[in-house]
Formats: C-alpha cells, structure tokens, sequence
C-alpha cells in the first residue's frame, strides 16, 4: 500500500484512550479502535488574514501513523487509506481578529 505524507502546524487529536505509543525513535502511535479520528490544523496568514485549515483522518484498530518534526511543522506518514475507508476530509475556517 502507498504511503502518504501530511504535513501540518498542528496535530489536534493524539487523545490517549484512541492512540497508543508504540515507538518513541521515530515516533509511532497505533490506533486503538475502529474509527479512530485523527484531526490535524494548519495555520496560513496572508496579508492581514489568517486562515486555519482542518484535515481529519479515520483510522482503524492497529493502523499506525509515523510522527516527525521538521522545522516547526509536524510530518505524519501512514498507509494511504482514502480509498481504502473513503474518509479524508478537509476544510477551511477563516479566523476574523
């Protein structure tokens, strides 16, 4: 199965009772049930605007996801599941200061 790569500014769900850790170099955490959501938020300022962006990943029981910092992003890789699940969803909130 190919691997797919998401890099974000922000990983907003690792919850504890979904995710366990099973490798510390390089980090590994396995999904602990079916349908385990892993939700991810990217920050984007243009000009006077900042936008934030959400992506959400379902995972299954056993699924792994690889997590690595490069810079000050996080760079997750896992097998590649959209057509697998049919579920990657993404959208966009725009922030008004």
């Amino acid at each position: 199965m190919k691997k797919t790569t998401h890099v974000t500014t922000d990983i907003v769900s690792f919850e504890p009772h979904e995710w366990k850790q099973i490798s510390s170099e390089p980090a590994v955490y396995e999904a602990l049930n079916d349908e385990t959501v892993l939700k991810c938020r990217n920050y984007e300022k243009t000009n006077d605007d900042e936008m934030q962006s959400y992506s959400r990943y379902v995972f299954k029981k056993g699924e792994s996801v690889g997590v690595s910092l490069s810079g000050t992003k996080f760079k997750l890789s896992f097998d590649n599941r959209e057509f697998r699940n049919g579920e990657s969803i993404g959208f966009n909130l725009q922030v008004e200061d």
